[in-house]
């Protein structure tokens, strides 16, 4: 049996840092739509929307590091994805249905 895996906080700032560059990019993309290029907070407005594209693979990154940290030395086998897929995929398809749900019914 391995042991568990030490807890990586930087990961929890990398993350924290991600959406607020996910935030960024959604607050931004309005403004640059809707200003002109002659504006003189245009050139902010890109600086900072530009600024945040690291955080799509910042996402990826992370998966990918967790996932391969987590299952690292483990061997792949029946008993190892039966106890990922309930802890990934089929966990959170409960959630996104009910929210679909509600949204196209209220």
């Amino acid at each position: 049996m391995t042991q568990p895996r030490r807890y990586i906080p930087e990961i929890n700032l990398l993350r924290a840092m991600a959406i607020l560059a996910v935030v960024m990019i959604h607050s931004t993309s309005n403004a640059l739509v809707q200003l002109q290029t002659s504006s003189s907070f245009y050139g902010l407005y890109v600086f900072l929307h530009e600024f945040a594209v690291f955080a799509v693979p910042a996402f990826i990154f992370i998966s990918g590091f967790v996932l391969t940290y987590n299952y690292a030395g483990k061997p792949l086998n029946g008993g190892t994805i039966a106890t990922f897929l309930p802890q990934t995929h089929l966990g959170s398809r409960a959630p996104v249905r009910d929210f679909q749900l509600a949204v196209f019914f209220f």
